[in-house]
């Protein structure tokens, strides 16, 4: 149940959010490699390289700074304890070692590479030039999927074989992805979207997409499910919050909304952020990171909140 202002509250679950870091660069885009957070964007001062920083998450101290991409890092993926791989909008991928701060460049998009996605022993890396490929953690090309006609903006695993990806302007349609032999297994159109950011999984029968509008995808039968019809600003990253059970978004208006799923409703919104919030990022189940273009870390974390205590806070979202 969601409550807001309101006299009794019993035994809730109230957002706690302070700020961890602050870095020197427009944060885009984050992941965590066990305790360090890496953050990547674009550099707050013009004509330099973007960097990517390696913080120190139990300390909140920066540990280095690598000299990155020479335009803006639109993705970071995890692949290992010791490696990761950053792609940028001028279509350049690197793979990192973090312990020695060594990357190699692999080459195969022309495009703004969008998004980044795990499989097991493989990764994929989608591209505006509308095509997905599949590398080793080698950097060793060994695939490619084609049939989008157009940009690509988003993927998510579904399952262990399937994945999907999401393309716009020309091509509205979700792509589900049989990983094995690299088939397409079906399309979802995505006409009622005129934009989605971001694409991820719900469970394997459910997608949900964020743009201007939040809609959930059947993956079974193709279709949406469900769409939202509380008017939104852009939104941005999505992600789910297992604690509260609900659908995580960020907006342009630097506000993150919870929107429960089940009901296809917006329980409410937090901001502490002075700029566009440009990703999310789980921690544990009661916690998550959300960073700006400012180059502010918040830490968002949900605890048990007695009577007195969420009196002390009534304008602070409260579940229960």
């Amino acid at each position: 149940m969601f409550f807001k202002n309101e006299k009794i509250f019993l035994s809730a679950q109230k957002l706690e959010q302070k700020s961890i870091f602050k870095t020197s660069i427009s944060i885009l885009t984050a992941v965590r490699l066990d305790n360090i957070l890496i953050v990547a964007g674009s550099n707050i001062i013009e004509d330099q390289l973007s960097p990517i920083l390696l913080i120190d998450m139990d300390h909140a101290r920066l540990i280095t700074q690598l000299t990155a991409h020479k335009k803006n890092v639109s993705s970071l993926l995890v692949l290992d304890s010791n490696r990761f791989v950053s792609s940028a909008i001028d279509g350049t991928i690197k793979i990192w070692n973090a312990d020695v701060s060594t990357s190699i460049d692999l080459e195969g998009h022309g495009q703004y590479v969008s998004d980044l996605l795990k499989l097991d022993d493989t990764f994929l890396s989608a591209s505006y030039d509308g095509t997905i490929k599949e590398w080793d953690f080698s950097g060793n090309l060994v695939g490619s999927y084609l049939g989008h006609r157009d940009y690509i903006f988003s993927m998510t695993r579904i399952d262990a074989n399937r994945f999907a990806s999401v393309s716009g302007n020309s091509d509205n349609r979700i792509v589900i992805w049989n990983s094995i032999d690299r088939s397409q297994i079906g399309e979802i159109s995505t006409q009622s979207i005129s934009f989605i950011h971001s694409l991820i999984t719900v469970s394997p029968d459910l997608l949900a997409a964020c743009g201007d509008k939040v809609c959930l995808f059947d993956t079974q039968n193709l279709n949406c499910r469900k769409q939202f019809d509380q008017p939104f600003v852009n939104l941005g990253t999505c992600t789910i919050s297992k604690i509260t059970n609900t659908l995580l978004a960020v907006g342009t208006d630097r506000k993150i909304y919870f929107i429960d799923i089940e009901k296809s409703k917006v329980l409410g919104s937090s901001s502490k952020h002075s700029n566009f919030v440009s990703c999310i990022l789980p921690i544990d189940d009661t916690e998550f990171l959300s960073c700006d273009q400012n180059g502010n870390i918040i830490s968002n974390k949900w605890v048990p909140c007695e009577q007195e205590l969420c009196l002390e806070d009534q304008d602070r979202y409260i579940f229960q």
